[in-house]
């Protein structure tokens, strides 16, 4: 799982609140995992994820026509892998301290630190614990602010290790040459804009237009090809355009209201188009590589699990640098599209990209490297208190 995704996973289990008794030691040890002493208060958060990935495995058996339970409770009546959920939320518990430990030990090992990270945990711990209030439920239950910030912590240190192990110079280096072709295979370059072929007139659930009424609009978007084709027009603008054809009230508003100074705004554009034309002809260096940084500045990246729709459809392009009318039927909607080719623009994107690139080539690798790490460890339990904090005493937020 990359870095961003298990953040995300994290993130669903500061929903919930702990009904744990009082009459106990705060952050007494619960477990001891490879010498490493584990109080309540992290044992907790590390159980209430665990609860979390429980939910999900379970969801994962569901066939298309089930419902999954709605409540703590429900769940906690089911199975997975042929454990009751209880058992098994705490063996994954247990699976997640370890890997706490391991990151814990090996960040030591490497004497990494958390300057490219500085300040994430404590943003996070900030944004849920002030923010959202739930300092107050974790608190109660014997959960302190620092053991939170010490779990994101861990998180960023866990993203420092694979850094190490993966970025350049690191003893199992990326190539350079992976990190490229990863890049170029991964992702397409894309400018577009739309047309929507939904039919307003139908309030209660949204259909498409007759073929009659699609073929309009499609014989619309015609001509706008052809211009960003010769070059008359680049995508944006034409998507502009496009937007004053279809919504003329809405131009004709904007119009009405700076009307006053809507003259003026003329003059000035055409003095400002003269200047700017001087200007360029004696363009400095850094307008230059500025210039060359803003490569495709209006393009997208778009791929395969991107929300817009569009990898689907553009993938496959034969020809860089052509408007397409693509017909996103699933989004009832046409697509003018002029796909780029990701290569001419890879320094410009690769710094950005680089962590997502290199968690697609190497994160099976590293979950092997953590799972061989963790594979030896000693764990040794208070049996008392680990039944004591049981997933059944966890309490869903109302």
């Amino acid at each position: 799982m990359s870095f961003v995704k298990k953040v995300s996973a994290l993130l669903v289990a500061l929903c919930m609140l702990f009904s744990f008794a009082a009459c106990h030691s705060k952050n007494e040890t619960v477990v001891t995992v490879d010498g490493v002493e584990i109080g309540s208060g992290l044992y907790i958060l590390y159980m209430l994820n665990a609860t979390e990935s429980f939910k999900s495995a379970y969801q994962e058996t569901l066939g298309e026509n089930d419902t999954a339970p709605e409540t703590l409770e429900e769940y906690l009546e089911k199975t997975v892998d042929k454990k009751d959920a209880v058992t098994w939320i705490k063996d994954k518990t247990v699976e997640f301290l370890k890997e706490y430990v391991w990151t814990t030990k090996t960040f030591e090992k490497y004497k990494l630190n958390l300057d490219n990270y500085e300040g994430g945990a404590e943003y996070y711990v900030s944004y849920y614990w002030d923010q959202y209030g739930y300092g107050t439920y974790y608190e109660n239950n014997g959960v302190s602010r620092d053991t939170l910030l010490k779990f994101y912590e861990t998180m960023f240190k866990e993203q420092a290790i694979f850094d190490y192990l993966y970025g350049e110079g690191g003893p199992s280096e990326v190539p350079a040459d992976d990190v490229y072709k990863e890049f170029t295979d991964t992702y397409v370059n894309v400018e577009y804009f739309e047309a929507s072929y939904v039919d307003n007139s139908n309030s209660e659930e949204q259909v498409a237009l007759s073929d009659e009424e699609k073929a309009k609009i499609k014989t619309q978007l015609e001509p706008f090809v052809e211009q960003i084709n010769n070059e008359e027009l680049t995508v944006k603008e034409a998507g502009e355009v496009y937007d004053k054809l279809v919504n003329p009230e809405e131009e004709k508003e904007e119009t009405d209201s700076s009307s006053t100074s809507s003259a003026a705004t003329s003059s000035d554009a055409t003095s400002s188009t003269d200047s700017s034309d001087s200007t360029s002809s004696g363009a400095t260096s850094s307008e230059e590589e500025e210039k060359i940084k803003q490569v495709y500045a209006d393009a997208s990246l778009v791929y395969e699990e991107d929300s817009t729709g569009l990898y689907a459809h553009v993938k496959d392009v034969k020809e860089y640098d052509k408007a397409v009318i693509y017909d996103d039927k699933d989004n009832m909607r046409f697509v003018v599209a002029l796909v780029r080719d990701p290569k001419t623009d890879y320094e410009y994107y690769k710094e950005s990209y680089l962590s997502d690139l290199l968690h697609s080539l190497r994160d099976d690798a590293f979950e092997k490297v953590i799972e061989d790490g963790v594979a030896d460890m000693k764990v040794e339990k208070v049996d008392s208190l680990v039944k004591f904090y049981s997933p059944k005493k966890i309490k869903e937020e109302e």
